[in-house]
């Protein structure tokens, strides 16, 4: 059993020796660690060139910059473990991580995917990783999205390469990794999740998910929420409809969120018809969440009371829900 470990980095040379370091650091030594430079302009290619020179388990790629998505498909293209794995760049592993995975995968099950959960920390402090109490629980994956401790971000999960191994990852700049995910739901049927907090998830804000927001992060949103909505569809998994809901709310709800933000009116009106454009096609069940969105943050503002806000639009959002329900029955009699 051997892991292929894709760290993307790109102008992260504060954080990149923390990242590779925590790789290097892995008490299950059977594996390789494949870092990407995504046409880094810092001491990022330097560090790693460093570290590829005293390890034999380091391997660089050193490219133009195509985005976090293009890095992991670089990385995919030369890794040859049995299994891999997804590490950010600005993030750190706990040192049994590896062998976490590695317990899960040798227990007999023909498992797909093994995940861990995360613990956040913030920028200049330290991580501290918890391990609590109980066993791997297992998932047929129609209900992995619905497991307290499963992140649907690739960072904290493991993939069997005989399996994924052709799948790979979209040039969205926000939602990239969540589609990878969605993609190997639809083709896989057993997995198992840890109880062990093995991945450090460093809040900073220079990062991606907390960049301003711009038409193309905008777009990204949308179209993030509409493939998953079909990639649920076509999987013929019995998800149940709040995860769904949910998926579709929060994304579609963030660049509401983040435009609100934008000093500058002329930018925030251009940003909002870029967002408005980008929506207009959507289907029933997006325009509905959409709505939903919508109200709850015009009564998060009003009210400042973000429970009744979701209870009131969620009754608002009900009647036309039913109608349209109801109208598809009498339809197919």
């Amino acid at each position: 059993m051997t892991f292929s470990v894709i760290v993307p980095f790109y102008n992260l040379e504060t954080y990149a020796r923390d990242a590779v370091e925590s790789v290097l650091a892995q008490t299950f030594t059977d594996f390789e660690c494949i870092c990407v430079d995504d046409g880094s302009t810092d001491c990022t290619p330097a560090i790693l060139d460093e570290f590829a020179a005293l390890d034999r388990r380091v391997k660089v790629i050193h490219k133009p910059n195509g985005g976090e998505g293009s890095a992991r498909n670089a990385g995919l293209e030369i890794a040859a473990g049995d299994w891999i794995c997804y590490l950010d760049g600005d993030d750190i592993w706990a040192p049994d991580a590896l062998a976490d995975f590695a317990a899960a995968i040798g227990d007999g099950r023909p498992v797909d995917m093994v995940s861990v959960g995360q613990v956040n920390f913030k920028d200049g402090e330290r991580c501290a990783f918890k391990r609590d109490q109980g066993r791997a629980v297992w998932y047929d994956t129609s209900h992995l999205l619905d497991a307290p401790l499963f992140m649907i971000g690739v960072w904290s999960t493991t993939y069997r390469r005989e399996v994924f191994g052709d799948l790979r990852f979209t040039d969205y700049c926000i939602g990239a990794d969540r589609i990878y995910t969605m993609k190997c739901l639809c083709r896989s049927t057993l997995a198992a999740v840890l109880p062990y907090r093995d991945y450090g998830y460093r809040l900073r804000s220079g990062s991606m998910a907390h960049a301003p927001m711009d038409a193309r992060k905008i777009f990204s949103c949308i179209d993030f929420s509409r493939e998953c909505l079909r990639l649920l569809a076509l999987s013929g998994k019995t998800v149940p409809s709040p995860v769904r809901r949910n998926m579709t709310v929060l994304w579609m709800e963030v660049p509401q969120i983040r435009i609100a933000d934008v000093e500058s009116r002329v930018e925030r009106n251009l940003l909002f018809a870029a967002w408005l454009k980008s929506v207009a096609s959507c289907d029933f069940i997006s325009w509905l969440s959409i709505w939903y969105a919508c109200i709850v943050r015009l009564l998060r503002i009003c009210a400042g009371a973000p429970l009744v806000a979701k209870m009131l639009a969620r009754f608002l959002c009900l009647t036309p829900y039913r109608v349209k329900t109801i109208f598809r029955r009498r339809r197919r009699r």
